[in-house]
Protein backbone atom coordinates (compact mmCIF):
# COMPACT_ATOMS: atom_id res chain seq x y z
CA UNK A 1 0.00 0.00 0.00
CA UNK A 2 1.36 3.74 -0.97
CA UNK A 3 0.13 6.22 1.23
CA UNK A 4 0.18 9.89 -0.76
CA UNK A 5 -0.22 12.81 1.59
CA UNK A 6 -1.36 16.36 0.03
CA UNK A 7 -1.46 19.81 1.72
CA UNK A 8 -2.87 22.80 0.18
CA UNK A 9 -3.23 25.61 2.35
CA UNK A 10 -2.48 23.62 5.62
CA UNK A 11 -5.46 20.85 4.58
CA UNK A 12 -3.91 17.55 4.82
CA UNK A 13 -5.53 14.43 2.62
CA UNK A 14 -4.17 11.12 3.00
CA UNK A 15 -4.98 8.67 -0.31
CA UNK A 16 -3.81 5.10 0.40
CA UNK A 17 -3.26 3.28 -2.98
CA UNK A 18 -2.75 -0.36 -3.29
CA UNK A 19 0.26 -2.24 -4.65
CA UNK A 20 -1.20 -2.93 -7.80
CA UNK A 21 -2.86 0.55 -8.31
CA UNK A 22 0.70 2.06 -7.71
CA UNK A 23 1.90 -0.21 -10.42
CA UNK A 24 -0.04 0.66 -12.88
CA UNK A 25 -0.02 4.37 -12.21
CA UNK A 26 3.90 4.22 -12.95
CA UNK A 27 4.05 2.15 -15.68
CA UNK A 28 1.49 4.39 -17.20
CA UNK A 29 3.78 7.28 -16.58
CA UNK A 30 6.88 5.79 -17.79
CA UNK A 31 4.84 4.41 -21.04
CA UNK A 32 2.75 7.32 -21.70
CA UNK A 33 3.98 10.74 -23.33
CA UNK A 34 1.65 12.71 -21.12
CA UNK A 35 2.47 16.37 -23.06
CA UNK A 36 0.82 14.54 -26.13
CA UNK A 37 -1.89 12.97 -23.71
CA UNK A 38 -3.08 16.12 -22.90
CA UNK A 39 -2.78 17.83 -26.24
CA UNK A 40 -5.22 14.65 -27.81
CA UNK A 41 -7.66 15.32 -25.18
CA UNK A 42 -8.37 18.55 -25.29
CA UNK A 43 -8.55 18.37 -29.41
CA UNK A 44 -10.94 15.49 -29.00
CA UNK A 45 -13.02 17.65 -26.47
CA UNK A 46 -12.95 20.59 -28.72
CA UNK A 47 -13.79 18.32 -31.96
CA UNK A 48 -16.90 16.96 -29.62
CA UNK A 49 -18.12 20.28 -28.83
CA UNK A 50 -17.69 21.35 -32.49
CA UNK A 51 -19.66 18.67 -33.72
CA UNK A 52 -22.08 18.71 -31.42
CA UNK A 53 -22.93 22.59 -31.55
CA UNK A 54 -26.05 23.09 -29.01
CA UNK A 55 -27.00 19.59 -28.83
CA UNK A 56 -25.58 18.25 -25.95
CA UNK A 57 -26.18 15.30 -23.23
CA UNK A 58 -28.13 16.64 -20.48
CA UNK A 59 -25.24 15.96 -17.81
CA UNK A 60 -22.67 17.97 -19.97
CA UNK A 61 -21.99 20.42 -17.04
CA UNK A 62 -20.76 17.39 -14.88
CA UNK A 63 -18.71 16.18 -17.99
CA UNK A 64 -16.91 19.34 -18.29
CA UNK A 65 -16.21 20.03 -14.94
CA UNK A 66 -14.86 16.15 -14.44
CA UNK A 67 -12.68 17.00 -17.84
CA UNK A 68 -11.01 20.38 -16.53
CA UNK A 69 -10.31 18.34 -13.11
CA UNK A 70 -8.42 15.43 -15.37
CA UNK A 71 -7.13 18.64 -17.16
CA UNK A 72 -5.34 19.76 -13.99
CA UNK A 73 -4.30 16.53 -13.29
CA UNK A 74 -2.99 15.65 -16.92
CA UNK A 75 -1.17 19.23 -16.32
CA UNK A 76 0.48 18.09 -13.26
CA UNK A 77 1.66 14.75 -14.69
CA UNK A 78 3.24 16.55 -17.74
CA UNK A 79 5.11 18.17 -15.53
CA UNK A 80 6.07 15.82 -13.12
CA UNK A 81 7.49 13.43 -15.96
CA UNK A 82 9.53 16.42 -17.78
CA UNK A 83 11.42 16.48 -14.11
CA UNK A 84 11.74 13.17 -14.50
CA UNK A 85 13.28 12.91 -18.20
CA UNK A 86 15.50 16.20 -17.21
CA UNK A 87 16.78 14.15 -14.15
CA UNK A 88 17.07 10.75 -15.86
Amino acid sequence: MVVILFTNNRIMTKIKFSASLHAEITSFLETVTIKRLNRELRSLLLAYLQFHKGGYPLDHHQLLSDLEWLFELVDVLEKEQRKRRKKG
